[in-house]
This record gives structure tokens, sequence and C-alpha cells, in this order.
């Protein structure tokens, strides 16, 4: 190979036609299929090709896999392996009833049709850990809650029959695995469809792959006594065997095992409401098997009470959400959210040897009015405090509770001593006005303000706030409601009207960027 050479271009171009005359060739074949029996054409012909669709499903999927050259071929491999395992099932089950007219059940064609189950099992879990890059637990999790009631239909009304059903013993526990097996694909093929990853056309192919083989699956299984040769079922078994070729065929393949950038999925109102309705599956199931007055009304009473506690975790997520930014009693910026937005602010100011203030300031005497007028008097004192600050500032400066009786105010792209005025118009905004607490009680407030600049005191989120708070710890002790800097006490004037944001960039004058 010659260097320099990506082994994964060039090739889709010659290839990307490849899934589409296979699926294309799926189609021509399956009305084939059903047209030959009327043509005269003996049944065994319907047969045969039964058996070649579903070894031509397993050769496209090393085809594709040879063509496309995905980062990882193994689950590749083993998802053709699972279809050749099918391929061999077919084969078998044709010589011993077709040419040896054995009837015999459970027979070696089941093994090799049970062995198919565990190895695509295999394969999606392999594409799900390549494309999750933690646990995304959460996904599992809405998995287990689609798959248990799902289950639980599938075992009252499907597998329970088939293993109490007429016949032997060991008839009767394979015709119980078939489903069990369905459900155990279903399982892992919803946490692949619930998790995350680039949802690419490869994807959506082996997503409806895997629906057409459950759905046939499903109703043959239902079907069972009645079934024949050349039935409606054989053209979803068709369809998904075709599509899983296209899947293997598609350019796409080599990114359905991408890790994905997201590390969990934000769940929709949709998957939410899906999420409820198979909750409830079993008290549906409930009532249809006892029509009892009784066990109606429980069962009713249980769902409504399931979509209340539903609707109150919603409304919570939502909520909680949104005390992630804000802080629930001031309604300014919580701490968490100040401190990452201080963190890229001055990464970015140093970037581009800029200036960039933090103000601590802190509520004077807040203890002693918790004390004369209670807990809810110091909380309608901090709220006022922190929309006088936001009244105060500019627009775009970040005002957050950073902890107590102590805001926080970033100020982005601004040079010392307009930050020192901003914090004494903020100061004195403060000040301005008695507080209601209610009552016709007014209260004075006052703060007293630290000012951390860069560069000057540090470069870094944490060397500012350690600045700011020297400076507020000697506002206070000089005697509170006054600003003080590196350069002391501040007696400047507060400006008279907002200022713009000066632009990131060298100033003049600026101090040199730190090294």
């Amino acid at each position: 190979m010659a260097v320099g050479h990506h082994p994964d271009r060039a090739a889709p171009v010659r290839n990307s036609s490849a899934w589409m005359w296979f699926t294309g060739t799926g189609v021509v074949v399956t009305a084939g299929y059903y047209v030959l029996p009327h043509l005269g054409v003996p049944g065994v012909a319907q047969s045969l090709i039964f058996i070649g669709v579903s070894t031509a499903a397993a050769l496209a999927l090393l085809a594709g896999t040879v063509l496309n050259r995905p980062a990882s071929r193994f689950p590749w491999l083993v998802l053709a392996a699972a279809q050749g395992m099918y391929s061999i099932g077919d084969t078998v089950y044709f010589i011993l009833h077709t040419v040896l007219h054995r009837e015999d059940y459970p027979d070696l064609a089941d093994v090799f049709y049970l062995l198919q189950y565990p190895l695509i099992c295999w394969a999606l879990v392999i594409f799900i850990r390549r494309r999750t890059p933690g646990r995304d637990r959460i996904a599992l999790i809405d998995a287990g809650v689609l798959a248990v009631p799902t289950g639980m239909v599938a075992w009252i009304f499907v597998i329970s029959a088939q293993g109490g059903g007429e016949g032997s013993l060991p008839a009767r526990l394979v015709s119980a695995a078939y489903p069990t097996m369905d459900l155990l694909v279903l399982a892992v093929a919803l946490r692949l469809v619930l998790g995350v990853g680039t949802r690419t056309a490869a994807y959506r192919l082996l997503v409806a792959s895997l629906t057409l083989q459950l759905v046939a699956d499903i109703l043959y299984v239902l079907t069972k006594d009645t079934y024949k040769d050349g039935s409606l079922i054989d053209s979803l078994w068709f369809g998904a065997y075709f599509l899983l070729g296209a899947t293997a065929l598609h350019p796409s393949m080599r990114s359905l095992d991408r890790r994905s950038a997201r590390t969990v999925v934000i769940p929709s109102r949709g998957r939410l409401i899906l999420l409820a309705a198979a909750s409830l599956l079993p008290l549906v199931v409930m009532v249809v098997q006892h029509s009892d007055a009784h066990v109606v009304a429980t069962a009713i009473a249980g769902g409504v009470t399931f979509l209340l506690i539903m609707a109150r975790m919603s409304e919570q997520a939502a909520e909680e959400r949104v005390l992630a930014i804000r802080d629930g009693l001031t309604d300014a910026y919580s701490s968490d959210f100040v401190a990452e937005t201080m963190q890229t602010e001055c990464e970015r100011a140093f970037f581009v040897r800029g200036e960039l203030a933090v103000l601590l300031v802190g509520v004077d005497n807040l203890k002693l009015i918790n004390a004369m007028y209670g807990n809810n008097g110091g909380d309608l004192v901090l709220h006022e405090v922190a929309a006088r600050l936001r009244t105060a500032g500019r627009p775009g400066d970040v005002v957050a509770r950073w902890e107590g009786d102590t805001f926080l105010v970033l100020l982005a792209g601004t040079p010392p001593r307009h930050a020192i005025q901003l914090a004494e118009r903020m100061r004195e905004g403060v000040s301005a006005d008695h507080v209601d607490i209610g009552d016709e009680t007014r209260v004075r407030v006052t703060v007293s303000i630290g000012v951390g600049t860069m560069p000057a005191e540090g470069v870094s989120a944490r060397e500012l706030v350690r600045a700011a708070d020297q400076w507020l710890y000697a506002a206070k002790r000089s005697g509170r409601n006054r600003t003080y800097s590196r350069t002391g006490p501040v007696a400047e004037a507060p400006l008279a009207a907002p200022v713009p944001y000066q632009p990131y960039g060298p100033q003049q004058g600026a101090v040199p960027r730190p090294r």
C-alpha cells in the first residue's frame, strides 16, 4: 500500500451502489419466489430459493466487510457467522425433511437455528460498546423498561403455551426456546436503538432487518400449526436477510460502530410516552385476563397513580435542569455554572492577552438580619441584592450566587479601572434604597466587594477568586460597605452609565502575556 494512502478512502466510491443492487435483487427474488408456484414449478424450488437467500445474506456480510474495510471487522464477522448458522440450519432442514422425509422434532436443524440468536446478540453488544463513550445506564434502564413488559406478555401468551403444550419434553423446550431467544435479541436491539451513536444509513438498515426478523419469528410462532412454505411470513424473512446484507454493503457501515461524542441521549416526550405505555402493559394484561370489577378498578388506580408519578418526575427533571444553571432562591446563576464559565473566559483572555475581572460581593450582616427577621427575611434580602446587582451591571455580566451570602460577578473583557468603577456602582446600587422584607418592614442592606483582576493577580479562575476573596475580607475587616482591590480601598467614583465590553486582544499598555 502506498505511503499516505488511507484505506477508508476511495473504496466507498467503487462500492457505493453494491447495497442498492443487492436490495433490488432481493425485491426481484422475493417476487419470483411467489410467482414460481403459479408457473407449475415444483415446491422444492422455493425451499432452494430460501436457502440461497439466507446464504446470500451471509456472503454479503462477508463481502461488505472486505470491501468497506471497517475499523473493527470482528462484529461483522460475528454477524456473518450468525447468518451462516441460519443458512446451515435451512440446508440441514431441507435435507432432513425434503430429501430424507424425516419428521423428527426437534432435529439437528434447530441447533443451528438457535445458535444464530446468541451470535446476533454478541455482535450487537460489540457495536453498542464501541458506540458508547461511557456506560449510558439510562439507555440500559430504558431498554429494560421496554423489554420486561414485552417479555411478560410473551411468557403468558407464547412461551408458557409452547413449553406446556403437547409433545415430548425436548420438543416443548425447543418450542419455548425460540420466542425466548427472540426476546433476548429484542432486549439487546432496544439497547442499541435507545443508546447514543450516529444514525447512519447502515444503522437504519440493521434496525429494519432486526425488526422484520423479530416480527416474522413472532408470526411464525403464533401460526406454526398452519404455516406452509410460501406464506407471507417468508417475505418478512427475505426482507430481513436482504436488508442485513445491504447493511454490510453500504459504505456507512464503517461508521456504524464509531464512538459517539455524546454520552447520553436527552429523552424526548415521545420516548417518555413509550416508556410509560410499556410500564402500563402489565396492568392491561391483568385486566384482559381477569375482568373482575375489583381487578379493573385496581388496575385503573395503579395506572393513573403511575402516570401521575411520571408527570411529577418529568417536572422535577425540568426543574433540576434549570437549577443546574440558576440558583433557585435568587435566580442568579449557579456556582457550578459560573465556575465553568469563568474558567473558559480565563483561558480565552490568556490566549488573546486580554483582561478580565472577578468581583466577590458579600452581603453585610446577613446573619444579623436572619436572627432579627427570620430566614425568610434573609432570603428576601438575597433575592433583592441579586436583582440590584444585575440592574447595576452591564448586559452580559454574569451574576452568580457563589456561596451563602456571597455573590460572584464575572466581568469579561474588562480592564481593572472599569472593573473597580463597576464594583462601586453595584455597591451603591445595592444600598441606594431599603429592602422590603414584608410586614411593612424595610431594612437597609449594604455589601462589601473584593476585586480580582487578570492578568495582574493571576491567569486562572482559582487565582482570581482567591485574590477577590482576599480583598473582600479586607473590605469586611475595615468596616464593611466598601470596595477593595489590590491597590487598596477604592476612592474612584462609580461609572455613570454601562460601558460596552472591550474586545479581547492586545491593548495599548497591556501587561505582557504570562509565560
